[in-house]
């Protein structure tokens, strides 16, 4: 149980984003994302920590860039960020009329061959430009897509965010203690999940090489595709200019079974790591990488362990 002031601070932090989101929807798309790419811009400057954990994260990705081209990118990366939150606060059902005009989407065919052979499909993304207007897209298609969010306190917060979400076709479940079964159950009954799965929130996940160093990535979608025989495709959602998104769809992963379950999710995971790093090249600056994800001398920073994120393997 949080204290009255703990109370108190997050019933503000509640009303204050939800005026914020207020105030993001009513504005002129362009004003709306120059204010909050201009707030992003202000919260870089103050936290300098922030900002050096964005560029530890970015520079395996640039590889040879020198530290002026490494700085220019993390800017950028704050600005993008930016953008991605005007827009999701814009996000609404009257925007799924828009997509015809401002989507495009490559690799379709990897999802209709694995819904026509399987239908249990997994969707897994990085933190990459705007996934939230891939469900818009699933749902013009008529699809329900399914996943998992951390239950964010206050609750009121999260009850908001996952109304929000359902608006625009986006079942989601709270990251709580049995929600691998609720996944298991959408895939059983022929449904599509969504995960984002390329930041390890309690610790327990899987040990891969990610651009080159270690780092420890979620083995949820592996353990659910390997266990319900779901088809796993690696895709992602990218920013385009003049408010356009560009969805990329790759082929799926090998997730036939070879060995024991453990050695399989490593695997697994390990290639994913592997098709993150292809769709996170293509836009570095748009990965919104705003936590420590690798590994340094022998540990790692994490924002909490708590025994549901355990139970659901670190879904999202």
């Amino acid at each position: 149980m949080p204290s009255d002031n703990d109370a108190k601070r997050l019933r503000k932090a509640y009303f204050a984003y939800r005026s914020v989101a207020f105030i993001l929807r009513i504005l002129p798309r362009k004003v709306a994302v120059g204010l909050a790419q201009f707030v992003a811009l202000k919260l870089s400057e103050k936290s300098p920590s922030q900002f050096q954990t964005v560029a530890d994260n970015l520079q395996p990705v640039l590889e040879k860039s020198d530290p002026s081209q490494l700085r220019k990118t993390v800017l950028q990366a704050y600005r993008d960020y930016g953008r991605y939150w005007a827009e999701v606060a814009r996000l609404g059902r009257s925007s799924i009329s828009g997509l015809k005009k401002d989507w495009s989407v490559e690799g379709e065919e990897f999802l209709e061959e694995a819904l026509a052979t399987n239908g249990k499909v997994i969707l897994v993304l990085p933190h990459l430009g705007s996934w939230e207007i891939g469900a818009l897209w699933f749902a013009r298609q008529g699809w329900q897509v399914t996943t998992v969010a951390e239950a964010i306190q206050p609750r009121e917060l999260f009850e908001w965010f996952r109304k929000k979400r359902e608006k625009l076709g986006l079942r989601i479940f709270p990251l709580e203690y049995g929600a691998t079964t609720a996944l298991a159950k959408v895939l059983n009954n022929k449904g599509m999940i969504a995960l984002v799965a390329d930041r390890d929130i309690s610790g327990g996940g899987i040990e891969v090489m990610f651009f080159g160093r270690k780092a420890k990535l979620p083995g949820g979608p592996a353990l659910l595709a390997l266990r319900n025989d779901a088809v796993l495709l690696p895709c992602a959602v990218y920013q385009r200019p003049g408010g356009k998104a560009h969805g990329v769809i790759l082929p799926p992963l090998d997730t036939t079974r070879r060995g024991q379950l453990r050695q399989d999710i490593g695997r697994v995971t390990q290639e994913m790591a592997v098709q993150f790093e292809l769709l996170i090249k293509k836009a570095p600056s748009q990965w919104h990488a705003f936590q420590p994800i690798f590994i340094i001398d022998g540990s790692q920073d994490f924002p909490g362990d708590n025994q549901a994120a355990k139970e659901t393997e670190n879904l999202s």
